[in-house]
């Protein structure tokens, strides 16, 4: 919200999200939450950074700070946080909980990492993630053009090619044949143990045994219930209620888009992610809950929608959805929740909407598309 306030585009790398790929959640014993920004903004947020030290020491307000500044530090102090400069294997910005609050040493972090090239002209080979002279260096055509993903109860901007992405992260530097097929989703590797002893250590063990142990959930690619008219056999119970829910908020909402969502159109996508589909016999997810049907296995899953929408002026966009139950876990929909989720349709379904982004059909590969309709379930 502190980044979308100030205007600054950014992207979930790192822990974050590797745990967006495998959890659709935080990485269960992170304590972390990483974004990256574009180099060129380091002077903006140091900026913030120095204004909020005015504020507090009642000193003169650094001159120069624009409106989306302003707004962004009002929202930052409104909530409870503040923004902090971190020095250590490169410069990063940690929005934390404000000092002297109670909940100061609750919760995870927010760390805003520095990306050189990220911004850059679309001809730019590469991205360099954290650090420019020892971050990993990501191709330009795995990052754009940038999509979401859920991250818990938040659909976060990421990568075009999110697995691939965290696959270079995690094994960068490691040239052996076996990091290029390296399954994360299997192997759980440890990596850094932040606080007081800042320990790094390369451990794997398999994420099954966390998984029983601990009774963390991991989650499998996101597999097809639906394409161009083609269902799995028994998924509608499951992708009947995404539709319906993204039909009513749409015609509620979002007069002008027409969005094509009849379950036989050619260009009509719906995908599926969460605990039932993992196979129990393999190990992965093990401890997870088990999906039932109808309503109660779709509040355990997360869901894509691709569509084709037109425009009131001629011509098309592709629309990407991603829509899930409250966030009680698939244990029952929370209605407290509900009523405070602008994507919700009451007496459609249980499911919410909570992203919606319209753009160009025809992008390729390491182009950044400027979307030109987004809709979130978010309020600031």
């Amino acid at each position: 919200n502190f980044l979308s306030a100030y205007g600054v585009t950014y992207m979930a790398i790192a822990g974050t999200l590797l745990g967006a790929v495998r959890h659709l959640d935080r990485i269960p014993w992170d304590d972390d939450v990483d974004l990256c920004v574009d180099a060129t903004h380091e002077q903006k947020l140091f900026g913030l950074v120095a204004a909020q030290a005015a504020l507090r020491l009642k000193a003169p307000m650094p001159t120069g700070l624009s409106r989306r500044a302003w707004r962004a530090l009002q929202l930052l102090r409104r909530s409870g946080y503040e923004l902090r400069v971190i020095a250590s294997r490169s410069l990063v910005y940690r929005v934390v909980r404000a000092r002297g609050s109670q909940a100061e040493a609750e919760g995870p972090a927010v760390d805003i990492w520095l990306c050189w090239g990220f911004q850059d002209p679309p001809d730019s080979p590469e991205v360099s993630l954290m650090s420019k002279g020892y971050g990993p260096r990501i191709p330009r055509s795995l990052i754009f053009p940038l999509q979401k993903l859920p991250f818990g109860r938040l659909a976060l901007w990421s990568p075009a090619e999110p697995e691939e992405v965290t696959r270079r992260y995690l094994f960068a530097g490691r040239g052996d044949e076996a990091s290029k097929t390296a399954d994360f989703r299997e192997i759980c590797k440890g990596r850094k143990v932040h606080g007081e002893t800042k320990a790094e250590f390369v451990t794997e063990v398999p994420c099954a045994d966390l998984a029983r142990r601990f009774g963390f959930s991991f989650i499998g690619p996101w597999q097809p219930l639906l394409i161009a008219g083609d269902a799995a056999e028994g998924s509608e119970e499951a992708w009947g209620p995404a539709l319906a829910t993204l039909r009513a908020v749409a015609a509620a909402r979002m007069p002008g888009v027409r969005l094509a969502l009849e379950s036989s159109d050619p260009n009509l996508v719906v995908l599926a992610a969460g605990p039932a589909f993992l196979d129990s016999d393999t190990g992965s997810g093990s401890g997870s809950p088990e999906a039932g049907s109808g309503e109660d296995r779709s509040l355990s899953l997360r869901f894509r929608v691709e569509a084709v929408a037109s425009r009131p002026s001629g011509g098309s966009l592709r629309c990407v959805a991603l829509l899930w139950a409250d966030s009680s876990g698939g244990r029952g929909s929370n209605e407290d929740d509900d009523l405070l989720a602008k994507g919700w349709a009451p007496g459609v379904s249980s499911l919410v909407l909570r992203s919606l982004i319209c753009g160009p059909r025809d992008v390729a590969a390491g182009q950044e598309a400027r979307p030109e309709y987004i809709w979130e379930d978010a309020w600031l």
